[in-house]
């Protein structure tokens, strides 16, 4: 297993991923649009083949210097789901994106993926869940200075 940031020669594969696993309802333009601006794409590879990616991106900068990162986007293919390798990709990128981006907190907000992010962040993490027009969405936000 190996976790490194994406090449660009890596991107449509990875939109195309991302498109199936995540958005389906949205065109791979609207994704690229929508995430490669400031964002640290990593992905997973297992065998050589890649089975997962990660997003992250600036969230906000303080004026010291020190950011907030949020976790724009993760997946996991369908089939290698349930083995561990969600987790250890968000800790790994996590790392790896924390020391970039000089982060000191996250922001994660997800639909559905709850018990997941539980199980990863931080024990001292927050959470909300709020109705956003009938679909309930829960926020997280943690710190992450002393990982």
């Amino acid at each position: 297993m190996k976790i490194r940031k994406m090449r660009k020669t890596e991107k449509q594969v990875f939109l195309k991923m991302e498109k199936k696993e995540l958005y389906p309802w949205l065109s791979i333009r609207a994704l690229e649009d929508r995430l490669w601006e400031k964002a640290l794409p990593y992905i997973l590879e297992v065998d050589g083949s890649i089975i997962g990616g990660v997003v992250w991106e600036e969230y906000d900068v303080f004026p010291n210097g020190k950011s907030i990162i949020d976790l724009a986007a993760i997946f996991i293919l369908n089939s290698f789901r349930g083995q561990g390798y969600g987790k250890k990709l968000f800790e790994k990128s996590l790392a790896l994106a924390k020391e970039s981006l000089n982060a000191i907190a996250i922001h994660i907000e997800t639909v559905g993926q709850e018990a997941f992010y539980r199980k990863v962040l931080p024990s001292d993490y927050v959470e909300m869940t709020i109705n956003v027009g009938g679909t309930m969405v829960t926020f997280f936000a943690a710190n992450i200075t002393g990982l």
